[in-house]
């Protein structure tokens, strides 16, 4: 009887894991933010990526429209000692090491733009992880880094390189950001360089 009752939990939580991220995913995506983070504290007992990622960017929304995490207190957040910063990079991390591209993106974004103290050398390391793995938005925050020399040196070339690649794979922000190189005539500058003709 044990047995099978394992069996039968086993079942059901991979039959929760496998559906998760569709789930978890489409309700962030569809702007159902609570209903998401919901479910995602439920799943990330699973060590669910897509739910670590959904925690996490809930923590940066909350950041960002200046709210606190008073209102997640009874839930997982509170596991996690610190700021919203700290617990969103404490669930971003857990997702990004198991291949999360999108939480990789998001750390970036953390180190780079969130972050009391800016980061730049580790929100260069996640962009750079999340380009390798053919991420549209890792490739144009390498190119931001380039064009506004955060962190590195200025180099027109990579950055427009590395726009061109990102609006290739439909990125919107990149592709407006072609048309201010022609516009503000950064192209004529690196035109020395031989790069219109390649």
């Amino acid at each position: 009887m044990i047995k099978v009752m394992l069996i039968a939990i086993l079942y059901f939580i991979s039959s929760i894991a496998s559906a998760s991220k569709e789930t978890v995913d489409s309700l962030y995506d569809n702007g159902k933010f609570n209903q998401a983070y919901l479910l995602a504290q439920e799943l990330v007992l699973i060590n669910d990526r897509a739910a670590q990622r959904v925690i996490g960017l809930t923590m940066l929304d909350m950041i960002e429209k200046g709210t606190n995490d008073k209102q997640f207190s009874r839930t997982l957040t509170p596991l996690i000692e610190g700021t919203a910063i700290d617990k969103a990079q404490y669930w971003l991390k857990k997702s990004s090491n198991q291949g999360d591209i999108n939480s990789m993106v998001a750390l970036g974004e953390l180190y780079a733009y969130y972050a009391e103290k800016k980061d730049y050398e580790l929100a260069y390391h996640y962009f750079r992880k999340a380009h390798e793995a053919n991420s549209a938005r890792g490739t144009y925050h390498l190119g931001l880094f380039y064009l506004k020399q955060l962190g590195v040196k200025r180099d027109l070339k990579k950055a427009f390189k590395l726009f061109k690649l990102a609006s290739e794979q439909g990125d919107f922000e990149s592709m407006r950001l072609i048309g201010d190189f022609f516009h503000y005539g950064y192209l004529d500058e690196i035109d020395s360089h031989g790069y219109k003709n390649e």
